[in-house]
């Protein structure tokens, strides 16, 4: 396996559930809207940007197959246990367990790759996911070829 980028984003990860709906008249007909809520919306573009500037203006890859791996790391909340806190005071991480799920925090971040660091996701073969607490919130991706011959 071959390193190809790395990317440490600033920030609490927010995570991309499914399409907002909603319903309104016009004309008289009933029509539906399907939205992202702006905070979804917003939390894209700004990966956007701190994955095109670690990018540096390459060309999109086009090689497969491709090992994401991603790890979001929140801060710690109040109801943490003092073990637990302790550890990340140590600059350990402690794993998180709760929501947001990891399907949900993953789909910003491979939808802000796309077309920058390669011209699909499709391209991941595979996928590693992880959330943990921490000191500084942020996301840290890493995407690896699989040189393995007996992969492709």
């Amino acid at each position: 396996m071959r390193e190809i980028f790395q990317c440490v984003i600033p920030g609490e990860p927010t995570a991309k559930q499914s399409a907002k709906f909603r319903t309104f008249e016009k004309n008289g007909k009933t029509r539906g809207h399907s939205y992202q809520p702006a905070k979804v919306v917003n939390w894209e573009a700004y990966c956007k940007k701190w994955i095109a500037e670690a990018w540096g203006g390459k060309a999109p890859i086009d090689i497969i197959p491709l090992i994401v791996t991603v790890e979001f790391i929140f801060y710690p909340p109040k109801s943490l246990k003092a073990a637990q806190r302790k550890l990340i005071q140590n600059k350990q991480l402690v794993r998180k367990m709760t929501k947001p799920d990891c399907g949900n925090l993953e789909k910003p971040i491979t939808d802000a790759l796309e077309g920058i660091v390669v011209t699909n996701d499709s391209r991941f073969a595979e996928t590693r996911i992880s959330k943990w607490y921490g000191i500084i919130p942020s996301t840290l991706i890493t995407i690896a070829v699989d040189d393995n011959p007996e992969a492709v």
